[in-house]
Parts: C-alpha cells; sequence; structure tokens
C-alpha cells in the first residue's frame, strides 16, 4: 500500500515529492522522533520562502498533504514535557503514498 519509506535524520531533510503539478500524499511517521512535513506551492529549492503547509507528526501519526514539493524534516518544535512516553530521537522514517 505504501509508495515509499525514507530515513529522516539531522543531516537529510528528504524530498517525498517535486514536481509541476501539486500532488496529494498521505504521510505517515513511524518513528521513533516528531517530524515536520512542509509543502510548497511551487517546486525548486525553496530558500526563504514559507512553506504553505507546516505539519508536525508524532510517531505513528498519518496527515494528507498536497503540494508542487513535499519534504519532511525531523521537528525541532516539539515541546518533550508535553509527552512523556516521546523520548527525544535524533532519527525517524516516514512512509507516502500519492492519491
Amino acid at each position: 500500500m505504501w509508495a515509499g519509506f525514507v530515513s529522516v535524520d539531522s543531516s537529510y531533510d528528504p524530498i517525498i515529492y517535486e514536481g509541476e503539478g501539486e500532488a496529494k500524499a498521505v504521510v505517515l511517521n513511524v518513528g521513533p522522533a516528531p517530524v515536520e512535513i512542509r509543502a510548497w506551492d511551487k517546486p525548486g529549492d525553496p530558500g526563504e520562502r514559507r512553506p504553505v503547509i507546516l505539519i508536525t507528526l508524532l510517531p505513528g501519526n498519518i496527515r494528507s498533504v498536497a503540494g508542487a514539493l513535499i519534504r519532511a524534516k525531523l521537528s525541532d518544535n516539539v515541546n518533550y514535557s508535553l509527552y512523556p512516553l516521546v523520548p527525544p530521537h535524533l532519527h525517524a522514517a516516514v512512509g507516502w503514498f500519492f492519491f
């Protein structure tokens, strides 16, 4: 069912999709670290452009997202004191499929 899985760590922000047309994807955070899924309305290097969509996924979360450029990144915006069962980690994995 899943189209792909990729590792996410502090040195690598993988591209889930990049193309001229907008793609719709369902993204799963396999864990163990929280990740941010960011989407832009135009492909190419985002540079200083802010993402159109920014979603933080805790381990096990699944969300849908659409964009011409979709990337995953380790989240640095999580207050771990609110999630005592989610210890800080330096890696995660995400899976996705397109619809």
